[in-house]
């Protein structure tokens, strides 16, 4: 059965055959430096690709991290919302809703404002 290879796999083929007849060429002690550069070629690579991922993990943590923080802030932002809408709606003075929330005169005023 004749098998028909792609023109990018024949390319691939010969490439390696010839890096394999080079490689066969070369004496003893050149064999051993270039796989000894090869060697470290691949560690810098390993390396490399160490540090991307460990770079990637770090960035993700951080990212959730202040994710959840800049949550919680938004969370505890709009409860204090609420609440001043509920005081409001008691008849609360704004200079009381202020102390009770934590939130400026003039955000309670824009509250009072849009309700």
């Amino acid at each position: 059965m004749d098998t028909i290879l792609p023109q990018e796999e024949k390319e691939y083929i010969f490439k390696k055959v010839f890096e394999i007849t080079e490689y066969t060429a070369l004496d003893k002690e050149d064999q051993l430096r270039y796989e000894e550069d090869l060697k470290i070629f691949r560690d810098y690579l390993n390396t490399l690709d160490t540090a991307v991922a460990k770079g990637r993990k770090e960035g993700k943590e951080e990212g959730l991290k202040e994710g959840k923080e800049e949550g919680l802030k938004e969370g505890v932002k709009k409860k204090a919302l609420e609440t001043v809408q509920k005081a409001l709606k008691l008849g609360l003075p704004v200079e009381q809703i202020s102390l009770l929330t934590g939130l400026t005169i003039e955000e309670i005023e824009k509250v009072k404002r849009e309700l």
